[in-house]
């Protein structure tokens, strides 16, 4: 148990003659520790946040107005058959109507609807279409709008007035999210690099303080362990 204490008192000693370096030390290992706890979670959020981004990434298939229910259920018949296509959803104006005023109640802004004349709608049917991959998406699109006679690309059912995407958007959080997630990661390893640096650094300068004190207990017998102890305390 002396011995211990004999390894707890020298440790502590040689922490108070080499104070600037050893804080030097603890605070870089301190912020590299506390840099690396922030990184786990936000590492965790900004790959979730792009997963549901991407999962939210589809095509909205906007109807006309003199669109029959007939018309509805033959393309939603030839939607659900064009090749990665996960899921099909049809959205009435109603429902759409009633989808924008969540929105706007969930961004505490004013219902523009409430100033429509006559309580009009004048939101169409739609189709919500959910590729089983982003990277499939382009490939759906130009299914339901293929190349036509002359060359340009044409809605299979006349039914359909537009047919809008949201890639661009999808691609501009992902890439934010990346650039996020790899520049904390490099500033992570960076820091860690700096800090098994500073330790180690430390360690040796401390060693070189006390190299006359090393000498004199190695020709009194002292066994390697005994001499490393109070540096493995530091």
């Amino acid at each position: 148990m002396s011995r211990v204490f004999f390894f707890i008192r020298e440790g502590l000693r040689a922490l108070r003659r080499s104070a600037a370096p050893s804080v030097a030390a603890i605070v870089t290992v301190a912020v590299t520790m506390l840099l690396l706890g922030v990184l786990i979670p936000v590492l965790q959020a900004t790959g979730g946040k792009t997963e549901e981004v991407r999962d939210q990434v589809g095509l909205r298939i906007f109807l006309t107005v003199d669109a029959t229910q007939q018309d509805i259920t033959n393309l939603e018949t030839q939607l659900q058959g064009i090749p990665h296509v996960a899921s099909v959803e049809f959205v009435s104006k109603e429902q759409g109507l009633e989808h924008l005023r969540a929105e706007f109640e969930a961004k505490n802004e004013a219902d523009l609807t409430e100033q429509l004349p006559g309580a009009r709608n004048p939101l169409p049917d739609s189709f919500n279409v959910q590729p089983d991959d982003l990277e499939n998406l382009p490939a759906i699109r130009s299914a339901i709008t293929p190349p036509g006679a002359n060359g340009q690309p044409e809605p299979i059912s006349p039914v359909i007035e537009d047919v809008n995407d949201s890639r661009e958007e999808a691609g501009t959080i992902t890439k934010v999210t990346d650039a996020l997630k790899w520049g904390l990661l490099l500033i992570s390893v960076l820091l860690l690099v700096a800090s098994l640096l500073l330790v180690g650094n430390t360690i040796r300068l401390s060693i070189y303080a006390r190299r006359r004190e090393v000498e004199v207990m190695q020709l009194v017998g002292a066994t390697n362990w005994f001499i490393r102890w109070p540096f493995v305390v530091e």
